[in-house]
Protein backbone atom coordinates (compact mmCIF):
# COMPACT_ATOMS: atom_id res chain seq x y z
CA UNK A 1 0.00 0.00 0.00
CA UNK A 2 1.06 3.40 -1.08
CA UNK A 3 1.61 6.24 2.04
CA UNK A 4 -0.53 8.19 0.34
CA UNK A 5 -3.47 8.81 -2.29
CA UNK A 6 -3.63 11.62 -4.07
CA UNK A 7 -6.72 12.77 -5.66
CA UNK A 8 -6.70 15.22 -8.56
CA UNK A 9 -9.95 16.86 -9.82
CA UNK A 10 -10.27 18.14 -13.53
CA UNK A 11 -12.68 19.33 -15.74
CA UNK A 12 -11.45 21.45 -18.85
CA UNK A 13 -7.91 21.81 -18.11
CA UNK A 14 -6.10 20.57 -21.26
CA UNK A 15 -3.51 23.33 -20.83
CA UNK A 16 -2.07 22.88 -17.71
CA UNK A 17 -2.96 19.37 -16.57
CA UNK A 18 -0.11 17.64 -18.30
CA UNK A 19 2.52 19.48 -16.49
CA UNK A 20 0.59 19.63 -12.83
CA UNK A 21 0.73 15.83 -13.84
CA UNK A 22 4.67 16.01 -14.82
CA UNK A 23 4.84 17.63 -11.59
CA UNK A 24 2.83 15.12 -9.50
CA UNK A 25 4.90 11.92 -10.80
CA UNK A 26 7.94 13.94 -10.08
CA UNK A 27 7.35 13.86 -6.70
CA UNK A 28 10.10 12.79 -4.17
CA UNK A 29 9.42 11.10 -0.68
CA UNK A 30 6.61 8.86 0.31
CA UNK A 31 4.84 6.51 -1.96
CA UNK A 32 1.74 7.35 -3.96
CA UNK A 33 -1.11 6.82 -5.88
CA UNK A 34 -2.78 9.09 -8.08
CA UNK A 35 -6.65 8.93 -8.49
CA UNK A 36 -7.98 11.08 -11.14
CA UNK A 37 -11.99 12.08 -11.51
CA UNK A 38 -12.87 13.89 -14.35
CA UNK A 39 -16.13 15.61 -14.33
CA UNK A 40 -17.04 15.62 -18.26
CA UNK A 41 -14.10 17.23 -19.67
CA UNK A 42 -14.74 17.95 -24.04
CA UNK A 43 -11.37 20.02 -23.96
CA UNK A 44 -9.04 16.53 -24.93
CA UNK A 45 -8.37 16.99 -20.85
CA UNK A 46 -9.26 12.84 -20.66
CA UNK A 47 -6.70 11.88 -23.54
CA UNK A 48 -3.86 13.86 -21.90
CA UNK A 49 -5.18 11.61 -18.32
CA UNK A 50 -5.35 8.21 -19.74
CA UNK A 51 -1.20 9.13 -20.52
CA UNK A 52 -0.29 8.59 -17.06
CA UNK A 53 -0.29 5.53 -14.81
CA UNK A 54 -3.56 6.75 -12.80
CA UNK A 55 -6.81 5.24 -12.03
CA UNK A 56 -8.97 7.62 -14.18
CA UNK A 57 -12.86 7.77 -12.75
CA UNK A 58 -15.18 9.89 -15.33
CA UNK A 59 -18.57 11.53 -13.65
CA UNK A 60 -21.12 12.61 -16.51
CA UNK A 61 -20.80 16.92 -17.48
CA UNK A 62 -22.90 18.29 -14.70
CA UNK A 63 -23.06 15.61 -12.20
CA UNK A 64 -20.01 17.48 -10.30
CA UNK A 65 -20.64 18.33 -6.30
CA UNK A 66 -17.70 18.95 -4.69
CA UNK A 67 -18.08 17.02 -1.40
CA UNK A 68 -19.59 13.96 -3.62
CA UNK A 69 -16.42 14.02 -5.76
CA UNK A 70 -13.74 14.45 -2.80
CA UNK A 71 -15.73 11.48 -1.06
CA UNK A 72 -15.70 9.49 -4.45
CA UNK A 73 -12.06 10.15 -4.57
CA UNK A 74 -11.35 9.22 -1.10
CA UNK A 75 -13.50 6.01 -1.26
CA UNK A 76 -11.05 4.40 -3.94
CA UNK A 77 -8.03 3.83 -1.39
CA UNK A 78 -7.40 3.15 1.90
CA UNK A 79 -3.97 4.84 2.16
CA UNK A 80 -3.93 6.48 5.30
CA UNK A 81 -3.01 10.21 4.07
CA UNK A 82 -4.72 11.87 0.96
CA UNK A 83 -3.88 14.70 -0.79
CA UNK A 84 -5.98 16.77 -3.04
CA UNK A 85 -4.42 18.51 -5.81
CA UNK A 86 -6.29 20.31 -8.63
CA UNK A 87 -4.90 20.18 -12.32
CA UNK A 88 -4.21 23.36 -12.48
CA UNK A 89 -2.41 23.46 -9.39
CA UNK A 90 1.10 22.53 -10.47
CA UNK A 91 3.53 21.61 -7.83
CA UNK A 92 7.12 23.60 -8.29
CA UNK A 93 9.13 20.98 -6.76
CA UNK A 94 10.05 17.61 -5.91
CA UNK A 95 8.72 18.01 -2.15
CA UNK A 96 5.79 19.27 -2.75
CA UNK A 97 4.13 16.18 -1.48
CA UNK A 98 6.56 15.35 1.03
CA UNK A 99 6.16 18.88 2.98
CA UNK A 100 2.66 19.03 2.74
CA UNK A 101 2.10 15.69 4.45
CA UNK A 102 4.75 16.21 6.94
CA UNK A 103 3.53 17.78 9.95
CA UNK A 104 0.95 14.56 10.18
CA UNK A 105 3.35 12.73 12.37
CA UNK A 106 5.02 15.61 14.66
CA UNK A 107 0.88 15.99 15.78
CA UNK A 108 -1.84 13.65 16.02
CA UNK A 109 -4.45 16.35 16.60
CA UNK A 110 -3.32 17.63 12.70
CA UNK A 111 -6.70 16.91 10.75
CA UNK A 112 -5.70 18.52 7.94
CA UNK A 113 -2.84 20.82 5.96
CA UNK A 114 -2.42 23.06 3.11
CA UNK A 115 -0.33 24.20 1.01
CA UNK A 116 1.27 27.26 0.02
CA UNK A 117 0.02 28.58 -3.46
CA UNK A 118 1.72 31.51 -5.70
CA UNK A 119 -0.07 32.43 -8.63
CA UNK A 120 0.93 32.13 -12.33
CA UNK A 121 2.37 34.56 -14.27
CA UNK A 122 -0.25 36.03 -16.27
CA UNK A 123 -2.20 36.71 -12.88
CA UNK A 124 -4.04 40.18 -12.31
CA UNK A 125 -2.19 42.14 -9.91
CA UNK A 126 -5.02 42.75 -7.67
CA UNK A 127 -5.19 38.87 -7.36
CA UNK A 128 -1.16 38.54 -6.97
CA UNK A 129 -1.91 40.62 -3.71
CA UNK A 130 -4.56 38.53 -2.45
CA UNK A 131 -2.52 35.48 -2.51
CA UNK A 132 0.72 36.99 -1.31
CA UNK A 133 -2.19 37.51 1.95
CA UNK A 134 -3.85 34.42 2.26
CA UNK A 135 -0.62 32.65 1.61
CA UNK A 136 2.82 33.89 2.15
CA UNK A 137 4.51 32.96 5.29
CA UNK A 138 1.08 32.63 6.60
CA UNK A 139 0.91 35.42 9.71
CA UNK A 140 -1.65 37.37 8.17
CA UNK A 141 -4.10 34.32 7.48
CA UNK A 142 -3.31 33.52 10.74
CA UNK A 143 -5.52 36.42 11.88
CA UNK A 144 -8.57 35.41 10.15
CA UNK A 145 -11.21 33.48 11.62
CA UNK A 146 -11.14 30.40 9.37
CA UNK A 147 -8.46 29.85 6.16
CA UNK A 148 -8.64 26.72 4.32
CA UNK A 149 -7.68 25.61 0.65
CA UNK A 150 -7.97 22.10 -0.95
CA UNK A 151 -6.39 23.18 -4.11
CA UNK A 152 -2.91 21.78 -2.88
CA UNK A 153 -4.14 19.91 0.51
CA UNK A 154 -4.40 16.87 2.70
CA UNK A 155 -6.42 14.86 5.41
CA UNK A 156 -5.95 12.35 7.47
CA UNK A 157 -8.28 9.28 6.58
CA UNK A 158 -9.35 8.38 10.26
CA UNK A 159 -10.78 12.14 10.76
CA UNK A 160 -12.47 11.42 7.49
CA UNK A 161 -14.06 7.80 8.14
CA UNK A 162 -15.51 9.96 10.88
CA UNK A 163 -16.49 12.66 9.08
CA UNK A 164 -17.09 12.85 5.42
CA UNK A 165 -17.40 16.08 2.86
CA UNK A 166 -20.75 17.05 3.07
CA UNK A 167 -22.40 16.58 -0.25
CA UNK A 168 -24.97 19.67 0.18
CA UNK A 169 -22.98 22.26 0.17
CA UNK A 170 -21.81 24.06 -3.48
CA UNK A 171 -19.10 26.17 -2.46
CA UNK A 172 -16.41 26.48 0.04
CA UNK A 173 -16.78 22.79 0.99
CA UNK A 174 -12.91 23.05 2.19
CA UNK A 175 -13.63 25.83 4.68
CA UNK A 176 -16.70 24.05 5.49
CA UNK A 177 -15.37 20.43 6.30
CA UNK A 178 -12.06 22.00 8.38
CA UNK A 179 -14.34 24.80 10.38
CA UNK A 180 -16.39 21.82 11.42
CA UNK A 181 -13.01 19.81 12.52
CA UNK A 182 -11.16 22.51 14.21
CA UNK A 183 -14.70 22.35 16.18
CA UNK A 184 -14.52 19.11 17.32
CA UNK A 185 -10.54 19.86 18.70
CA UNK A 186 -8.64 19.28 15.88
CA UNK A 187 -5.98 21.65 14.17
CA UNK A 188 -5.55 22.59 10.70
CA UNK A 189 -1.82 23.20 9.65
CA UNK A 190 -0.20 25.28 7.35
CA UNK A 191 2.97 23.97 5.16
CA UNK A 192 4.45 27.16 3.65
CA UNK A 193 7.21 25.18 1.85
CA UNK A 194 4.82 23.07 -0.31
CA UNK A 195 4.31 25.34 -3.04
CA UNK A 196 2.27 24.81 -5.84
CA UNK A 197 0.67 27.25 -8.41
CA UNK A 198 -2.54 28.26 -9.31
CA UNK A 199 -4.80 31.48 -9.50
CA UNK A 200 -7.33 32.80 -11.73
CA UNK A 201 -8.31 36.04 -13.36
CA UNK A 202 -12.34 36.18 -13.27
CA UNK A 203 -14.41 37.87 -15.46
CA UNK A 204 -16.89 40.41 -13.63
CA UNK A 205 -19.61 37.78 -13.62
CA UNK A 206 -17.58 35.29 -12.82
CA UNK A 207 -16.27 37.14 -9.47
CA UNK A 208 -20.09 38.40 -8.87
CA UNK A 209 -20.98 33.99 -9.20
CA UNK A 210 -18.04 33.25 -7.51
CA UNK A 211 -18.16 35.60 -4.22
CA UNK A 212 -21.92 34.82 -4.20
CA UNK A 213 -21.53 31.13 -3.65
CA UNK A 214 -18.82 31.82 -0.74
CA UNK A 215 -21.52 34.47 0.97
CA UNK A 216 -24.12 31.78 0.87
CA UNK A 217 -21.46 29.11 1.93
CA UNK A 218 -20.44 31.16 5.36
CA UNK A 219 -23.84 32.09 6.34
CA UNK A 220 -24.37 27.83 6.40
CA UNK A 221 -20.75 27.64 7.66
CA UNK A 222 -20.61 29.92 10.46
CA UNK A 223 -24.24 31.26 11.12
CA UNK A 224 -25.59 34.64 12.14
CA UNK A 225 -23.88 34.84 14.96
CA UNK A 226 -20.42 34.72 13.10
CA UNK A 227 -20.89 37.12 10.34
CA UNK A 228 -21.89 40.67 10.11
CA UNK A 229 -24.09 41.42 7.09
CA UNK A 230 -24.60 44.78 7.85
CA UNK A 231 -24.27 47.42 5.27
CA UNK A 232 -21.41 49.40 7.43
CA UNK A 233 -20.02 46.87 9.09
CA UNK A 234 -20.22 43.68 6.38
CA UNK A 235 -19.81 46.04 2.89
CA UNK A 236 -18.44 49.36 3.05
CA UNK A 237 -16.15 49.53 5.82
CA UNK A 238 -14.39 46.32 4.59
CA UNK A 239 -14.35 47.51 0.96
CA UNK A 240 -12.85 50.39 2.05
CA UNK A 241 -10.23 48.56 3.83
CA UNK A 242 -9.08 46.39 0.82
CA UNK A 243 -8.78 49.00 -1.45
CA UNK A 244 -6.66 51.22 0.52
CA UNK A 245 -4.26 47.96 1.08
CA UNK A 246 -4.61 47.57 -2.77
CA UNK A 247 -3.96 51.58 -3.37
CA UNK A 248 -0.91 50.70 -1.14
CA UNK A 249 0.29 47.45 -2.45
CA UNK A 250 0.12 48.91 -6.15
CA UNK A 251 1.66 52.36 -5.47
CA UNK A 252 4.95 50.33 -4.19
CA UNK A 253 5.19 48.33 -7.39
CA UNK A 254 4.32 51.12 -10.05
CA UNK A 255 0.63 49.18 -10.58
CA UNK A 256 -1.09 52.25 -11.37
CA UNK A 257 -3.55 50.59 -13.72
CA UNK A 258 -4.47 48.31 -11.27
CA UNK A 259 -4.92 50.38 -8.77
CA UNK A 260 -7.51 52.33 -10.82
CA UNK A 261 -9.37 48.96 -11.38
CA UNK A 262 -9.30 48.33 -7.63
CA UNK A 263 -12.31 50.16 -6.07
CA UNK A 264 -14.82 48.73 -9.25
CA UNK A 265 -13.09 45.12 -8.71
CA UNK A 266 -13.43 45.41 -4.84
CA UNK A 267 -16.85 46.73 -4.56
CA UNK A 268 -17.86 44.06 -7.09
CA UNK A 269 -16.09 41.36 -5.04
CA UNK A 270 -17.78 43.09 -1.30
CA UNK A 271 -21.14 43.27 -2.63
CA UNK A 272 -21.50 39.85 -3.80
CA UNK A 273 -20.51 38.19 -1.23
CA UNK A 274 -23.00 40.24 1.18
CA UNK A 275 -26.05 39.27 -1.13
CA UNK A 276 -24.52 35.89 -0.94
CA UNK A 277 -24.54 35.76 2.64
CA UNK A 278 -27.83 37.60 3.20
CA UNK A 279 -29.48 35.28 1.09
CA UNK A 280 -27.87 32.46 2.81
CA UNK A 281 -29.23 34.12 6.34
CA UNK A 282 -32.37 34.14 4.81
CA UNK A 283 -32.87 30.63 3.97
CA UNK A 284 -31.86 29.96 7.57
Amino acid sequence: MADVLIVLRCFNDVRVVGETLDAVFAQEGPSFRVVAIDSGSSDGSVGVLKRYPLELVEIPLGSYVPGKVLNLGMRRGDEPLAAFVNSDCTPQHREWLARLVGPFPTDPKIAAVYGRQVTRPDAHPLVVKDYERAFGDGRVAATWRHFFSMASSAIRRSVWEARPFDEAIRYSEDVYWSWQRRQEGWRIAYAADSVAMHSHNYTVAEMRKRFAGEGKADAAIYGEALVDPSLLRGLLLPCAAEIARDVLWTARRGEFRAMLQAPVHRAVQKSSYRRGLLEGLARG
